[in-house]
């Protein structure tokens, strides 16, 4: 009878061991599945964030011109120091 118990006890563990490694490898499966999907879901709106964005700068370089936009490049100190007087400081900080 002892031995019979001992058998049953050996043929379960030989039964629930390969059933335990498939069930622990179908869980990894799904969590690497929804890693997945998350990331495409972050890459996709990450994409879309991008694309509406170049679309506003394209509509606010429109807007602006070549014109003004060289002429920031060459402006001169004194329209920095206008600047900070309107925000209540006489000299401009660095």
């Amino acid at each position: 009878m002892k031995r019979l118990r001992i058998v049953f006890v050996i043929l379960a563990l030989c039964l629930w061991l390969p059933l335990l490694g498939f069930a622990l490898f179908a869980l990894r499966t799904v969590e690497a599945d929804e890693a997945g999907r998350y990331q495409a879901l972050g890459e996709r709106i990450f994409d879309e964030m991008e694309r509406e964005l170049s679309e506003q700068l394209a509509r606010e370089e429109a807007l602006i011109g070549e014109t003004p936009r060289s002429s920031w490049a060459t402006s001169s100190a004194t329209g920095w120091a206008s600047c900070a007087t309107q925000h209540g400081r006489s000299t401009p900080t660095k």
